[in-house]
């Protein structure tokens, strides 16, 4: 979405809901039009119960002004009401995997988390009527894109429909945001060890900060992650995060992989915890908020391992240090295609990844990255060890894994983009 409101910076975006802080930081002058969705407290927490709603919600957008639509889509966008003579391109991220290949697994999981039978049952309804929704929707779209040929694949299966791959834009040469203060110190240059600070304050208290600004600005640190201020701290409307400046272990850890990802179960993230337990000599840091977070964190206690550390959120302007300084970039699941690990190889670092899935599109065996091939703390391990023999003895060539991520840059997707729009007769270029 992005990527698309810097190609269209005039265009309006309309979406079921949004975050204001995510918007404030990186669609600050955008348009944006919610739906009737955006109104209902606490949505943020109570979408994966409101989906049997969110087709309503995305048919209700009136856009029978507009020639050219496009639809940037992982469940319900796609589904965009349009004028016949209006042209309707679809960007897919991925067919809904809860509505398709991960139905009952979605399942498995509700029931271990100790949901009642009734819920379940409900949910299985719901998705029994949005997979009919889903596939009509499905053939609004003049022209279907895909961000990996693993994705272009399941849309085929699902929807019945040939898209063309554009792999999606991926924030590169970052490496001119590292500061130089050694990790061992501190990862925010002049900022003091163990010390806090506060990330988009309300325009209102920027300029007068009140009381509770200045206590929370002395709240103690949390060691390894950030927190969200509780709602009784700070006045209605106000809003911040303070995010933990921690004297980070990485001065010990000189020989560390790293994993950059939303805490889900379906990340395996759990696996790469296991597989280092027998690796004591070498180092895992993981970056990342999500419901996993605390079962990730009780079990690396639970374990006692001091070579694993679990940091929580981590700024986009901070993530460049952890990249430069890791050994190799670790994914521990199938992904759709995958952002990080395009961002790690910008900066020369290799890749290691399971074999299905997008890696096997954008890491290329033995030159930028290896594979492991079962999902198996030992054989995360082996692979672990292996490549990195294979690092200290010079097998991957920074440079060319560099070269290698400019594929992906934000100038090949503009291009790739307006030449679909000239292919549907719009000359915007």
């Amino acid at each position: 979405m992005i990527a698309f409101h810097k190609i269209f910076p005039e265009a309006p975006i309309y979406t079921l809901f949004y975050d204001k802080e995510f918007v404030s930081q990186y669609l600050p002058k955008a348009k944006i039009t919610p739906s009737f969705l955006h109104k209902v407290p606490n949505i943020k927490k109570l979408h994966p119960w409101l989906k049997i709603l969110m087709p309503a919600a995305i048919e209700s957008f009136d856009l029978s002004d507009f020639d050219l639509i496009i639809s940037s889509s992982h469940e319900f966008s796609h589904g965009v009401l349009s004028k016949q003579s209006a042209k309707h391109i679809c960007f897919y991220h991925s067919p809904s995997r809860i509505l398709w290949d991960r139905t009952y697994e979605y399942a498995r999981d509700f029931k271990e988390r100790g949901k009642g039978a009734f819920k379940l049952s409900l949910i299985k309804l719901g998705q029994h009527f949005l997979r009919i929704w889903d596939h009509g929707a499905s053939q609004r779209p003049d022209v279907v894109l895909a961000n990996s040929k693993h994705v272009a694949q399941r849309i085929k299966k699902y929807y019945g429909r040939e898209a063309k791959v554009i792999y999606p834009p991926v924030t590169l040469s970052r490496e001119h945001l590292v500061r130089e203060k050694p990790l061992g110190y501190s990862h925010l240059g002049n900022t003091r060890p163990h010390t806090t600070y506060i990330q988009n304050l309300s325009p209102v208290y920027q300029n007068k900060p009140s009381l509770l600004v200045r206590l929370a600005k002395r709240i103690p640190p949390l060691y390894g992650s950030a927190r969200e201020v509780p709602q009784w701290l700070y006045p209605a409307g106000f809003s911040f995060r303070i995010n933990t400046v921690h004297r980070t272990t990485l001065a010990r850890l000189a020989d560390y992989f790293l994993i950059v990802s939303q805490l889900y179960p379906h990340k395996n993230i759990d696996l790469a915890v296991e597989a280092f337990k027998h690796l004591p000599s070498l180092n895992l840091l993981i970056i990342g908020e999500g419901p996993e977070y605390k079962n990730l964190k009780s079990k690396i206690k639970k374990l006692k391992l001091r070579n694993v550390e679990l940091l929580g959120f981590v700024s986009d302007e901070d993530l460049p240090v952890y990249y430069k300084g890791c050994l190799a970039y670790l994914i521990c699941n199938e992904e759709d295609f995958g952002i990080s690990p395009i961002e790690a190889m910008s900066f020369g670092k290799p890749v290691l990844a399971y074999k299905k899935g997008g890696a096997k599109e954008s890491v290329l065996e033995g030159k930028t990255g290896e594979f492991f091939d079962k999902l198996e703390p030992d054989c995360l391990s082996e692979a672990v060890e292996l490549i990195t023999e294979k690092i200290k003895n010079g097998h991957f060539n920074e440079l060319a894994i560099k070269k290698h991520s400019e594929k992906f840059s934000f100038e090949r997707f503009k291009k790739e983009v307006f030449d679909i729009i000239k292919f549907l007769d719009y000359n915007l270029a």
